[in-house]
Order: C-alpha cells, then sequence, then structure tokens
C-alpha cells in the first residue's frame, strides 16, 4: 500500500537539481512531486485507490523502463537515459494527453512528477530525494510514464478546410464536364 512521505520533499520547476546548494528539480519540466513509499506499478492505476498522484484516480501506465511500452496504449516515442542515479527523457509528442506523469522510482520509495505536456524533453535525477542511508543518490529501478484523461482536441490548421473546399470545386466542375 503507497503511503505519502511527509517527512520527506521533492521540488518541481524548470530548474535542475544542484547537489551544492541542495535546491532545483530532480526531474526538471515538472509542475508537481509528491513522494511515496511502496511501488507504482502495484500502487497507482484506476484498478487501485492505493496512490492517486495530484488527486488524478485514473492514471493509465504507458511505458515503463524495464517492461517497455504497455500493449494498446499510445506510443508517445519515448526515448532516453534510464539508468544509473540521472539522466534524460524526451518524447516525440504527447498526442494531444495533458495530464502526464513521470515516476522515479528507487529502492523502496517512488518520486510522480506532473510534467508540463508543452515540453518534450528534460532531466532527471534520484539526487536529494531517493537517496540510500548514506544520502547518496540511489540508481534508478524503473522509470515510469503514466496518462490520465483523454486527449485534448488537436485542432486541424485552416489549410485542411482550405484544401476541402479546392476539392469540391474540382469535385462539382468535374460533374458539370
Amino acid at each position: 500500500m503507497a503511503a505519502i512521505l511527509p517527512t520527506a520533499s521533492c521540488a518541481s520547476g524548470a530548474t535542475f537539481y544542484d547537489p551544492g546548494t541542495m535546491t532545483g528539480a530532480s526531474l526538471t519540466t515538472s509542475s508537481g512531486c509528491e513522494l511515496y513509499a511502496g511501488n507504482d506499478k502495484n500502487d497507482v492505476g484506476p484498478a487501485t485507490t492505493d496512490a492517486q498522484p495530484f488527486g488524478i484516480t485514473d492514471w493509465t501506465l504507458l511505458w515503463s523502463s524495464d517492461d517497455g511500452q504497455e500493449a494498446g496504449q499510445p506510443d508517445f516515442g519515448l526515448t532516453g537515459d534510464f539508468v544509473g542515479p540521472d539522466g534524460t527523457w524526451n518524447v516525440a509528442s504527447f498526442l494531444g494527453y495533458t495530464q502526464i506523469m513521470i515516476i522515479l522510482k528507487a529502492g523502496n520509495e517512488y518520486a510522480a512528477y506532473l510534467i508540463d505536456a508543452t515540453s518534450l524533453s528534460g532531466l532527471w535525477t534520484t539526487a536529494g530525494i531517493l537517496t540510500n542511508n548514506a544520502g547518496a543518490p540511489r540508481d534508478i529501478s524503473h522509470i515510469s510514464v503514466y496518462f490520465a484523461g483523454d486527449p485534448s482536441a488537436v485542432p486541424l490548421p485552416a489549410a485542411f478546410f482550405l484544401f476541402l473546399t479546392g476539392m469540391s470545386v474540382f469535385a462539382g466542375i468535374r460533374k458539370r464536364a
């Protein structure tokens, strides 16, 4: 069962974590962060109420670094460096989804980050949040990407409607000929 870790804190934002000052985000482009005890794959999702990060109840696992793409889920084209205590992440597109969460799992804890869906890449680290007893950053166990809700409508370019108008004119001319 997941439990929010009340004595621990994590930071979100655009500035990457600086171990010298111990400030900055552990996952850049994030707009929120919550720490939990347990394993996200057992705790998060519509089939369980153990963890509901950011008050959202319909998180769906999209991809994890140890299992890959989930069958039947949209492909964001996720790439990056997902080993050790820090790395990068990139997506080709969030396909109109606006509720995106990336989870960093190390040891018996995980950090959930709400992502700014307008940013398609960032940095991550376990430094300062997912550490061993000596305070050193733990190597990542896995990284998971979740989405919630439906994709927002992606507007068609105005040129598409001009194209349709042009095609209907040509169809009308062809019928008369």
